[in-house]
């Protein structure tokens, strides 16, 4: 798993790169509106560092948001068992926001301490129930 992790840091870190030195090469051949060649030494050397700081807080917030998805995906692991964690893993995948939803309920659960032991799929469940179920819109006629 973390085989994967990595390589998938190193893939975003390449396409960051790419994009970089795509803009970097199309900055500097852009021609502007009188048809003169955009080539101006300092103006790439200053949009080259802004680009440099701008890659870096992306990596760094990337790398933050990974890690906080690591540190989560191991609580859920400690607090569910098999079954639930698996069911919350196939959420996961089809339902990003719902996962979301379930994660931060069951991280409620623990810290009020209304959560004891590991969540059963029973358990879990029921937590699921109670957030997909939609009641049903009703019609309501009105005779004049």
């Amino acid at each position: 798993m973390l085989n994967v992790l990595l390589l998938f840091i190193l893939f975003i870190i390449f396409i960051l790169i790419l994009f970089i030195n795509y803009k970097v090469v199309y900055d500097k051949y852009m021609i502007n509106m009188s048809g003169e060649y955009y080539d101006d030494e300092s103006d790439e050397s200053e949009a080259g560092a802004d680009d440099q700081s701008r890659l870096q807080k992306a990596l760094a917030e990337q790398y933050k948001r990974i890690q906080i998805e690591q540190q989560k995906k191991e609580l859920m692991r400690n607090l569910l068992d098999d079954q639930a964690y698996e069911r919350l893993m196939n959420i996961r995948a089809s339902n990003p926001d719902l996962y979301s939803q379930i994660v931060n309920i069951i991280i409620s659960l623990v810290q009020t301490g209304r959560l004891q032991g590991k969540l059963s799929e029973k358990q879990f469940l029921a937590i699921l129930q109670k957030l997909t179920t939609r009641q049903e819109p009703t019609i309501n006629y009105k005779h004049k």
